[in-house]
């Protein structure tokens, strides 16, 4: 019913012909058309009623709307003209209450009001407007499309970061409507998402994104394309969380999402995003809940989920492993001996019936095939080798697993890592006390969105790290004055672990000011850029490790020439041992031109949890160049929010 396309668009097929032809002829005459035909008197009632009701202010008609306080007034999150009858619509709700119920009871304009049905059936109900009495009685199309969606009960989805891509950091929400015959295949996916280009520069889309500059779309399609998506290729755990609602509160989320269908709205990165804008959704089902009053500044998608379960409205969820981690954990679970064949096997470097024709065990038979087959379909499904190529491999390795018998003891399933909504809050407000070469100092930070390495990491992506406009201020008692420590616009750490099997690239990107030593052998405030690649690994016994080679650029009028250009290496651990979350650092960087020499720096910060959202921290950074070096040490209390 729902187009695909990157943010899957509404096909204009399911909607008739008419319904279309009214909408645009209402849009292109002018407001005028759709709210100022004459009144029959059922109509001049309803509007009577509604004004001595003061409908316009009820909070469903709100939700609907999406109508948000501005100012002294109301303003629909909504950008579309299309969405609304008026061209005051998106600032004024009493105009465009009464411009609807005049499209009902109009000959020329009736026919729009079948394509908002929920908001329809709610004027009709709480007016007492008798289907008999207004002029399109009845919405078919919109009943067969209901009735198509055979809907049985709804789950929230949050998809786990992809700390591979930027835009993927935060996760991702979705609604899966369940049908009646309960066939996984049959599930359909409402999702909410930006209108971006293929292939587009990462820092473009970050800032086309925090701004705005992106329209966001509803989809609807087969959940398993979402599966498909997300765990295949994208290597995404998903959680599913039943949400209590009942058939009436499903036909009204549905109804909704009708009414939203080829509907933009200016996408926002921390904001209006697919973790925001579903919330609409929900409130539409159970409007008591209220959930879109109730956001903070910033909503990211396992807001939605903590929000959702805060209220009563999700339940325990279901976890399904990423294609990753189900291939980690079978080879985990093999002799490296198996692990070396079945690549060679996925490679092409041997024959598929070559395993058959092994001394080890028909079991181990069974899984070396086994993995082969699925590491085939991960490489395929993420561009890693071309379809041919897996097409012929993949056959001749499920030919081979046919003729390995039947008799077969499954691995164990993916242990499921800690559910994400037990994670911290993404807002970070923090209070310290500490000593840097020798002058005792008080610091206060504050981090809008969203984690990093030296945040305790339950509930996030091992390895990953955003944070934005994390600012540090320090007070010197000695010296009494403030310093600007570091103000962070963007940090965008992926460390993710190499395996046996799937060997992602680690990388990093940083731009902000810091306190380094300069050649005048004082620190001073220095604009930095840096951008580093790299490989991580998981080691046991010691943690996730990673190396990094990274370039960077400098700038203030406390250098030498203004500037420094740099390139060095980077290497880090990140390791919990008991309750205490452990991240050690160091890096070195050579500057050949601008304001040369090198630097070094080493770090280490311990962690432990307080609850969920508050911690105790201590933190020890060294720091060397020119000849001369700096050692500070703290303790911090972190609230998360």
């Amino acid at each position: 019913m729902f187009a695909g396309g990157r943010a899957g668009r509404f096909n204009w097929l399911v909607l008739p012909p008419f319904f279309v032809f009214a909408l645009l002829f209402c849009m292109a005459a002018g407001p005028g058309v759709c709210k100022a035909q004459p009144c029959k008197p059922a109509c001049e009632a309803a509007i009577q009623k509604a004004k001595a009701q003061n409908l316009w202010q009820d909070p469903y008609w709100h939700i609907l709307l999406h109508y948000a306080p501005s100012g002294t007034g109301y303003k629909s999150r909504v950008d579309d003209p299309s969405f609304f009858l008026t061209g005051q619509g998106k600032l004024d709700p009493k105009a465009e209450l009464l411009a609807f119920i005049r499209a009902l009871f109009s000959t020329e304009d009736s026919a729009v009001t079948c394509r908002f049905v929920a908001r329809r059936k709610w004027i009709m109900e709480r007016l007492g407007i008798s289907q008999n009495t207004v002029a399109s009685p009845q919405c078919p199309d919109f009943e067969d499309w209901m009735n198509s969606m055979d809907a049985h009960s709804a789950h929230l989805v949050f998809a786990s970061a992809h700390i591979q891509s930027p835009a993927s950091m935060f996760g991702h929400t979705l609604i899966v409507i369940q049908t009646q015959s309960g066939n996984r295949l049959l599930w359909r996916a409402v999702n909410y998402s930006a209108v971006t280009s293929a292939n587009e520069n990462p820092l473009v889309y970050a800032l086309r994104g925090l701004t705005g500059r992106y329209q966001g779309y509803f989809s609807l399609g087969p959940y398993y394309e979402k599966l498909a998506e997300y765990a295949f290729v994208s290597q995404r755990d998903l959680w599913e969380y039943p949400l209590d609602l009942d058939q009436e509160q499903i036909r009204r989320m549905l109804s909704h999402v009708y009414e939203l269908s080829q509907i933009y709205s200016n996408y926002y990165f921390l904001d209006e995003n697919c973790s925001y804008t579903l919330l609409y959704l929900l409130d539409a089902a159970r409007p008591e809940l209220a959930l879109t009053s109730k956001k903070g500044s910033l909503v990211f998608p396992v807001n939605t989920v903590r929000m959702a379960l805060d209220a009563g409205l999700a339940g325990q969820p279901v976890y399904t492993p990423s294609k990753a981690a189900i291939i980690q954990n079978m080879a985990n679970s093999m002799p490296a001996d198996d692990v070396k064949k079945a690549k060679e096997v996925g490679r092409g470097r041997i024959s598929p019936k070559s395993v058959l024709e092994s001394e080890i065990s028909s079991q181990r038979q069974i899984q070396v095939l086994n993995l082969v087959a699925e590491w085939l379909g991960f490489l395929h499904t993420s561009g890693r080798i071309q379809k041919d190529t897996f097409v012929t491999r993949y056959r001749a390795a499920l030919e081979a697993r046919s003729l390995a018998g039947k008799d077969f003891l499954p691995l164990p399933e993916p242990k499921a890592p800690p559910r994400p909504d037990k994670g911290h809050g993404p807002g970070l407000v923090a209070a310290g006390w500490g000593l840097a070469s020798g002058d005792a100092f008080m610091e206060l930070r504050l981090r809008p969105a969203y984690h990093d390495l030296c945040d305790p990491q339950t509930g996030f992506a091992d390895g990953s790290a955003i944070s934005f406009l994390d600012t540090r201020l320090r007070f010197f008692a000695d010296k009494q004055k403030f310093e600007l420590e570091s103000l962070e616009i963007l940090s965008i750490s992926s460390s993710s672990p190499r395996n046996r099997l799937i060997k992602p690239i680690s990388w990093e990107f940083k731009a902000g000011w810091q306190q380094r030593i300069v050649h005048t052998k004082e620190k001073s405030l220095v604009f930095d850029i840096v951008a580093g690649r790299g490989l991580a690994w998981e080691l046991p016994l010691v943690g996730l490790f990673f190396v990094m080679a990274r370039g960077e650029a400098a700038f203030s009028g406390a250098l030498e020439d203004n500037y420094s250009l740099a390139a060095g290496l980077k290497t880090g651990l990140v390791r919990q041992i008991g309750p205490i979350y452990f991240h050690a650092q160091g890096q070195g960087a050579y500057s050949p031109l601008g304001e040369t020499g090198a630097r070094f720096e080493t770090g280490l910060c311990a962690t432990v949890p307080i609850s969920r959202n508050a911690a105790f921290a201590f933190s020890y950074l060294h720091q060397a160049a020119h000849g001369i070096s700096q050692n500070s040490a703290q303790g911090q209390i972190k609230v998360y929010f």
